[in-house]
């Protein structure tokens, strides 16, 4: 799973990173940019919610002695 969290991640940088620059360079109107960008950010979104959520179930898991 934490290696789909990834691919899902650098994914959704390639599809930001690619709308921003089509949209500079004049490929793709601002509709398309804003939904592709979104759509990006959604997917780094979900995946770092992965590795929250799953961060927070091996401290469960594990607690710390104080």
């Amino acid at each position: 799973m934490k290696k789909l969290a990834i691919i899902v991640a650098t994914l959704g940088v390639i599809i930001a990173v690619c709308s921003f620059i089509a949209s500079a360079n004049s490929l793709i109107d601002i509709k398309t940019f804003f939904k592709l960008g979104l759509g990006g950010i959604f997917l780094m979104i979900l995946a770092s919610v992965y590795f929250l959520v799953s961060t927070l179930r091996l401290r469960q898991n594990f607690p710390e002695f104080e």
